[in-house]
This record gives C-alpha cells, sequence and structure tokens, in this order.
C-alpha cells in the first residue's frame, strides 16, 4: 500500500509528462522488484514509448541540503545589503542555521547587517574580534565580504558535508532503479520551503555520475507541479564526449553544471569550456553571465599556479562579454553620482583577473592587455571604466620600474610604458564630469614623480572640479606631495617648481572643504609620525588651519598631532593645546554644543614641570570647558597635575588654585572622587 503523498506525487508527474510528452501515461505497476533485490515505486508506461521507472525521494525538513539552501540565501542577501553600506575587506564568520520564515527574510537580513556593521564600529583597529553570533577578521587579501559558515563545531561544505547527506539517499535510489530497458526517473519532491532547483543542481554538478549509473534522470518537483529537470544522463554523455547537447533544456541544464564547477575551480569544466568555445569560435553558447564570471574567477586560480597562457585565453575570450550591460544597476549608479563599491559581472571581474596578470610582470601580455584596458575607459557601460582603472593602476604602477622587487630585471617596452601614461591622463580628462570615474583614475597616479607641472595641476583642477567628498579625501596627498615634497625626490625624470602647489595647499587649508581640509591635516601628522618632513615645515599649516573658527568633527587631527608633538617638540604640543582650548571657548560662547571630546589631555599634562602658569591656564580652560559638557580628560588626573611642578613653591600656589577648581566641579557632580589631602 502506497502513501498517499507517493500516490499524490506520482499523478502530478504523470500530468507533466503527459503534457510535456504528448504521452498517455498511466501507472502500470506499484513497488516493483529489480534483481538487486530491492524495488522501484512506480513503473509508468504510454503507448509506443519506453517505460519508466520512478523512485520518489521525499526533501524533507532537516535535510542538510535545506540548512545549506537557506544559509546561501540570506548570506548572499546579506552580502548585497553589505556592499551598499560599502562594508568591505572582511572575512565573516555566521553561524551555520538561520531560523525564520520566508515573509522575514528581508526584515532579517537588514537586522543581521545592522549588527556587523555594528560589531566593525565597535571594533575598527582589530584585526580578529568577536561580537555576538559573529567573528569577523579583516583583510586585504579580499574585496567586498566573504563569509564562511559556522555551527557548533563545523563549517558548512556544499561540497562535503551537504553533498554527501544528499548523495547517500542516491547511493540507496540508485540500487532501487537497477533495471533495463525503463527511462529510470528518480522524483526528488520538495518538502522544504528554502530549497529550489539550483540548489539541487550545485550539489548535483559534483555528484560523480558512475556512482548513480542506474539513474538516467532526477526530476525536483519544487512545489506541486512545478518540475524542474536536476540531472540528465544524456547532459553527463555529451559532456564526457566533448560535444554540447542536443536540445535547448539540456544545453541550459549543462549550462548550470558547468557554471557550478567553475565556481569550484574544477579544472576539466575549464577545459571543456576550452574546447567547445574553440570549436565553435564563439564562447558564445555559455549563455549564463554567472558561469562566464566563474570562469573569471578560475582565471585568478590560474593564475596562482603560473599558468598564465590560460588565464589570458579567459581573458580573449570574454573581453567583448556583454556583461554588464547599459542597464545595469551599476552603470546608472555611476551615471547618477553613486559609487556602487562592489566587483561584479564579466568584464568587471575581468579586470580584477588582466591586474593579476599584470602583477607577474610578465610583459609579453602587456600589449594586449593595454589594448583592452584602453578599450575599456572609453566604454559606454561607466561600471567598466571604473573597473578599468584596477589594471590601468597595475599597469601604471610598473611605468618606471626596470627591476622586479627581487632585482631581476623588468623589461617593457618604452613606447608601451609611455602609451600607458597618455592613457591614464587622457581617460582622467574624457571622465573629469564622472566623480566615482575621477575617484577611480585618481589612484591610478600613485607614483606620479614623472608628471610634469601642467599635468599634475591638470589631475588636480579636475578632481577639485568634481567637489566630491571621496574624492577630495583622496586628493589631499597629491596636493602635498606636489606643494611638499615631489621637488625632493632624487632621481626625478625632471626639475619641478612647487610654487603654484604650495599655493593651492594654502587655499585648500584655509578655504577648502571639510572632506579636503580633514584629510590634508591628518596627512600633516602622519608626515610628522614617519619622519617625512620635519614639523618646522608643516606648521605653517597648522596655524594657518588653526587660524579658522572651530568647526565639530575638524579638530582630529589636533587629537593625533598633539600627542606627536609632546614626543618632539613640548613647548609647540603646548602652544597648539592652548590654542584649541581658545577656539572651543569661542565656539562655546557662539552657541556651539558642547558635546565635544579632547583626546590630548593625558599627552600634554606632563610637559609643564616648568611652566606652572601655562599649567594653571590649562587646568582652568580645561574646568570651564568641562562645567559646559564637554569631555575634558579624567578630571582628578587633571586636578592632580599640579604635582608635576617641580619648584615646591609655585607647586603649591597651583595646587591651591586647582583644588578649588575641583571642589567646584564636585559639587555639580557629588560623584566624582576625592582628590587626597
Amino acid at each position: 500500500m502506497k502513501d498517499q503523498f507517493e500516490e499524490d506525487a506520482i499523478a502530478r508527474l504523470i500530468r507533466h509528462l503527459n503534457a510535456t510528452r504528448s504521452g498517455v501515461f498511466a501507472v502500470t505497476g506499484r513497488d516493483v522488484p529489480v534483481p538487486s533485490g530491492e524495488n522501484f515505486d512506480y513503473k509508468l508506461e504510454s503507448p509506443g514509448v519506453q517505460p519508466l521507472a520512478v523512485e520518489i525521494y521525499r526533501l524533507a525538513d532537516g535535510e542538510e541540503l535545506a540548512t545549506l539552501s537557506l544559509w546561501s540565501k540570506v548570506i548572499d542577501l546579506l552580502k548585497k545589503e553589505l556592499a551598499t553600506r560599502k562594508v568591505s575587506g572582511y572575512v565573516i564568520g555566521a553561524p551555520q542555521q538561520f531560523t525564520l520564515r520566508k515573509a522575514e527574510l528581508a526584515t532579517v537580513v537588514t537586522e543581521l547587517a545592522d549588527e556587523i556593521v555594528a560589531a566593525i564600529q565597535a571594533h575598527p583597529d582589530e584585526a580578529k574580534f568577536t561580537q555576538g553570533r559573529w567573528t569577523l577578521h579583516k583583510t586585504e587579501s579580499i574585496t567586498g565580504i566573504s563569509f564562511m559558515g559556522v555551527g557548533e563545531a563545523r563549517a558548512v561544505d556544499p561540497r562535503g558535508t551537504t553533498a554527501t547527506a544528499f548523495t547517500a539517499k542516491l547511493a540507496k535510489k540508485n540500487g532501487q532503479l537497477d533495471v533495463r530497458d525503463h527511462e529510470r526517473i528518480l522524483l526528488v519532491v520538495n518538502w522544504v520551503m528554502f530549497v529550489g532547483a539550483d540548489d539541487v543542481i550545485r550539489v548535483l554538478s559534483s555528484q560523480d555520475p558512475a556512482a548513480i549509473a542506474n539513474i538516467d534522470r532526477i526530476i525536483f518537483e519544487g512545489r506541486p507541479d512545478e518540475f524542474s529537470i536536476v540531472f540528465d544522463r544524456r547532459v553527463i554523455e555529451a559532456r564526457k564526449s566533448g560535444e554540447l547537447p542536443a536540445t535547448a533544456e539540456e544545453q541550459s541544464l549543462l549550462t548550470q553544471q558547468i557554471g557550478y564547477r567553475l565556481l569550484e575551480h574544477d579544472l576539466e569544466a575549464f577545459t571543456f569550456v576550452k574546447d567547445i568555445t574553440e570549436r565553435l569560435g564563439t564562447i558564445s553558447w555559455l549563455d549564463d553571465a554567472q558561469a562566464r564570471e566563474n570562469l573569471v574567477g578560475l582565471g585568478e586560480e590560474l593564475v596562482s599556479q603560473g599558468r598564465l597562457e590560460e588565464a589570458m585565453w579567459i581573458v580573449r575570450a570574454l573581453k567583448d562579454d556583454p556583461d554588464p550591460d547599459l542597464t545595469s544597476r551599476y552603470h546608472l549608479e555611476v551615471a547618477s553620482g553613486e559609487n556602487p563599491g562592489i566587483i561584479t559581472s564579466v568584464r568587471g571581474r575581468l579586470c580584477w583577473l588582466m591586474a593579476k596578470i599584470i602583477g607577474t610582470n610578465r610583459s609579453e601580455h602587456y600589449r594586449e592587455i593595454v589594448d583592452i584596458v584602453e578599450g575599456y575607459l572609453r566604454d559606454e557601460n561607466l561600471y567598466i571604466r571604473v573597473q578599468a582603472a584596477v589594471p590601468l593602476h597595475e599597469l601604471m604602477r610598473r611605468r618606471l620600474a626596470h627591476r622586479t622587487i627581487d632585482g631581476s630585471p623588468f623589461d617593457w617596452d618604452t613606447g608601451e610604458r609611455a602609451r600607458t601614461r597618455a592613457i591614464a591622463l587622457r581617460a582622467f580628462r574624457d571622465n573629469a564630469r564622472l566623480w566615482v570615474v575621477v575617484q577611480a583614475l585618481l589612484r591610478v597616479f600613485d607614483a606620479p614623480r614623472d608628471l610634469t607641472e601642467t599635468e599634475a595641476a591638470e589631475v588636480i583642477d579636475i578632481a577639485l572640479a568634481t567637489n566630491a567628498r571621496d574624492v577630495l579625501h583622496d586628493l589631499a596627498l597629491y596636493v602635498i606631495y606636489y606643494a611638499l615634497l615631489r621637488d625632493r625626490e632624487t632621481g626625478a625624470p625632471s626639475a619641478f617648481d612647487c610654487s603654484q602647489f604650495v599655493a593651492i595647499l594654502r587655499e585648500q587649508v584655509h578655504h577648502g572643504a571639510p572632506a579636503m581640509k580633514s584629510s590634508l591635516m591628518w596627512h600633516f601628522w602622519k608626515i610628522v609620525e614617519q619622519d617625512h618632513l620635519p614639523y618646522a615645515e608643516i606648521r605653517p599649516f597648522s596655524d594657518l588651519a588653526l587660524a579658522e573658527p572651530f568647526t565639530p568633527g575638524m579638530d582630529q587631527w589636533l587629537d593625533l598631532l598633539i600627542p606627536e608633538l609632546a614626543k618632539r617638540d613640548p613647548a609647540e604640543a603646548r602652544r597648539l593645546a592652548a590654542i584649541e582650548l581658545q577656539q572651543l571657548e569661542a565656539f562655546l560662547e557662539a552657541g556651539g554644543r558642547g558635546d565635544i571630546w579632547i583626546a590630548w589631555t593625558d599627552s600634554v599634562l606632563p610637559l609643564y614641570a616648568d611652566h606652572p602658569d601655562e599649567l594653571a591656564a590649562l587646568v582652568e580652560a580645561l574646568a570651564r570647558l568641562w562645567h559646559r559638557g564637554m569631555y575634558v580628560g579624567e578630571p582628578r588626573a587633571i586636578a592632580l597635575s599640579y604635582q608635576v611642578i617641580r619648584d615646591p613653591e609655585r607647586r603649591r600656589e597651583v595646587e591651591s588654585r586647582v583644588r578649588a577648581l575641583y571642589a567646584e566641579m564636585r559639587r555639580a557632580q557629588p560623584r566624582l572622587p576625592e582628590l587626597p589631602s
């Protein structure tokens, strides 16, 4: 006696077969025995065609395939959500299981993204940290976000644990279909909400067909009366013989299988793609963009293995790919002044593959790549112009090199070096109205010592004219370089007059946009910290910045520079501290809010051992600001700072003033601890 579930399933399959095969199939046997001693569920027959042996398998809750599928769906949506929030450069350990209803999916993804962003914000400088359910590793080796799924004691592995659980069922079903002169079908009836045909195809793409030799087709019923062929023996035989299957439906299944195998860097799949493409003279038969994008990903693996000719084959095969087209959201975002902040599409990924090839320093491939990059920089698709800056950057880094990092000679045609430089400058001019492209191209000039004064000024003018925050942030270093560092370059190809760039620098420090000014001041601190220039050469610009009224958020450079100067030039550190306190008080008097944090107090307090009057004035100013709601450091430590004064008489004098100030603070905030007597 068959279960009602099986009777209902076979009835639906019969309706499907009659509609798609123009037959009149009917059940002619149930629990039909086979020579192995097993049996299959149903025998179906229709006049004039081979009988069908059908075994039914119910995919129910608890299957590991369902766990993988839900995990994958949540993670795919979560990666897209994090990309819109510009989160990049992390490997994230995620919980293996998510429990939710389908209607909750979008809400849950948003909540999970909020958790991850909060974790990153709470640990901005940590390379590895755990917060709540997430473990995050910061890395420069990836762009975007990578997830690994972690259960109680293992990671989700679609090729291992999950595939084993599913294919273990196949082994038994294979035995039940051990019958000749029948078309042998395994019907997988889905009872799990989040599993689709693609999930099953992905698992089966890594299945050894010889292990299920008795199964001719696997049909997946995702929902009642929605059937998909997820495995077809004819597709396998065509692939083994190096041919494309006969029908469009079979070719579509082959494309999906190949796409998933390429995703797993299966070299046999690559060989098949290469052979078919060379035989047909085109790769258009691989008509799934994701499969072709996976082919690019495999190309990156080939580069890491030193198989550059095969990687270049992929470049040649896909350089004119239609993906992305002009309807791509990323093209439209660039056109509207938004930075997509994601690496995707066939040609988008191909740019990164070309960059990896360039990075091997095999210059015999450069001319061909330069041709492609030049075309991409003129492409109608603006997203591709942005991505083309990646290989261009690698080329530009090498245009002045004559030895590799290990000291071996680096030979690259002089004309091609000059051409690369000209392409970069022309692309910068041609895209001057597109700030996202300008930002991408600005980064290719990171070794700019061979630009002439005219060219450098043009680059800066174009970037300034965008008035885009991200561009100005990146541009700041270039302005400093040409103003203060370029004429010090040893071995630079020509003399360089920095005077016009000094004027630009002064103008930007004085009147520049906030993004430019904050970035300039951060770089000034970094220059001092790393001893690129003596502070005396930076001081005129810090004074220029301090001559401006206080603006919230624009003082962070002082929180960095004052502690650095405390180690190098105590008098200057004290001077800057006094100036900032004056600015802060003026800001509050003009109606400004007191929710401001002074981070340098602990660094300067030890500097007043021989300057009691300055210390007294500092503490008084800090106390006034504290009463206005500003964070000025630890009040008790500030009050005890008089102890650093060397002269005993002056120390007692300052102590008396400071204790009186602290007493007033305690009256305002009784929780402050008492000072020692």
